[in-house]
């Protein structure tokens, strides 16, 4: 088994009628894909650190990265933005070091690789 490591942001839209206030990891989302077709309903993406945040998505990105929780059983940096139903989860540069302690308290794991060398670019702060 290998441990991966995210060098990249994932958002997903949260469902409306649902409260993430409690629990927000693992929370319901909305319809991902149309479920004749397969085909992406734009409800969720992601971005590698060295492109540019989307324009419609930089206010909530930034409250999520000043606001985020680490997730202790699951690992991982996360954020539910209520005001716009999207969920938020990334890695830090403290949660991988956690993740790799992880790994060499715990043996038999394979190893560890990054979704992405390049991705973090330009300022290789995940590395």
């Amino acid at each position: 088994m290998n441990l991966g490591l995210a060098f990249y942001v994932k958002w997903f839209t949260t469902a409306v009628d649902v409260d993430c206030h409690k629990i927000p990891v693992g929370c319901r989302t909305e319809l991902m894909e149309d479920a004749k077709t397969g085909a992406d309903l734009g409800k969720s993406e992601a971005f590698s650190w060295h492109h540019e945040v989307p324009v419609e998505r930089t206010v909530s990105f930034t409250k999520a990265l000043k606001e985020g929780s680490y997730d202790e059983s699951g690992g991982g940096q996360y954020c539910w933005d209520e005001k716009e139903n999207i969920f938020w989860s990334w890695d830090t540069p403290e949660a991988i070091e956690r993740k790799i302690k992880l790994v060499l308290d715990k043996r038999p794991i394979g190893g560890v690789f990054a979704w992405g060398l390049g991705e973090d670019a330009p300022k290789f702060e995940h590395l």
